[in-house]
């Protein structure tokens, strides 16, 4: 089956689950980055909104997030091809959201990191998967 004879409606699905999967997990970072701040840190004691609202904040976060939006689309298209699409959209959000959550408070780098090797790995896993809620 040719990439390109993907029905439209699974194409913006996956194009959707990949921008709003990404900007929530720049979200998350951000967020979890915020809440384990050290009292030394000039960002202390600021409030989550303030944090976000700063222009650095959103226009590297922003666009790690569009780039990680335009990553995960094209992975997705080429790995759920005849898969259960809200399935591995579960699967593969809540992995990266897991690796977040876990990682990041104790490494910033290994979190951000390790956040697209979850996203690999959630992908490559739903495509070689023959669990029957994975199989489309």
């Amino acid at each position: 089956m040719c990439v390109w004879s993907r029905s439209f409606a699974e194409l913006a699905f996956l194009a959707g689950c990949s921008l709003i999967g990404s900007l929530a997990a720049a979200l998350l970072y951000v967020a979890v980055l915020h809440a384990s701040l050290s009292p030394t840190d000039a960002a202390y004691g600021q409030g989550l909104g303030q944090v976000l609202s700063d222009p650095f904040v959103l226009q590297i976060g922003g666009g790690i997030a569009l780039l990680a939006a335009a990553l995960g689309f094209l992975l997705s298209v080429l790995c759920l091809r005849g898969r259960n699409l809200g399935a591995c959209a579960v699967l593969v959000l809540s992995s990266v959201a897991l690796v977040i959550l876990v990682v990041t408070p104790f490494s910033l780098r290994a979190g951000f990191i390790g956040s697209f090797v979850a996203l690999f790995a959630a992908m490559i896993y739903c495509r070689h998967s023959r669990a029957p809620w994975i199989r489309g």
